[in-house]
């Protein structure tokens, strides 16, 4: 959507730009402001990109977490500090009840402690 708005205005720049040969100051406030609202654009498509392949990177790590911990292989029958290392970012005490963990890749979950 935003990649069609960036087009029609690119479009109508152009047809203003040949108009603008006779130097007149409506056509060229018009130029400037579809320039403006083009760069405005192409800024916010610039962002909503970065935004969609950080979600996609989170994903993916969030997925190989859970992968980690759900594996049929882990066996374990004892804590194990290597495994906590790989998969648990952060741990934030919220009260005296409760804890949220942070897995690596951005995934949470509050849990209460009994």
């Amino acid at each position: 959507m935003i990649e069609n708005k960036i087009k029609e205005l690119e479009i109508e720049f152009d047809r203003l730009l040949v108009l603008a040969v006779d130097e007149n100051d409506i056509i060229d406030h018009k130029l400037k402001q579809i320039i403006e609202t083009i760069l405005k654009l192409k800024q916010q498509k610039k962002r909503l990109e970065y935004t969609a392949e950080r979600s996609e990177v989170m994903e993916s790590k969030a997925q190989e977490v859970m992968g980690l911990i759900s594996a049929e292989d882990l066996d374990l029958t004892e804590y194990s500090d290597a495994l906590v290392y790989r998969i648990i970012e952060r741990i934030t005490v919220l009260s005296k009840e409760e804890i949220r963990i942070r897995f690596v890749g951005g995934f949470e979950i509050t849990q209460p402690l009994h």
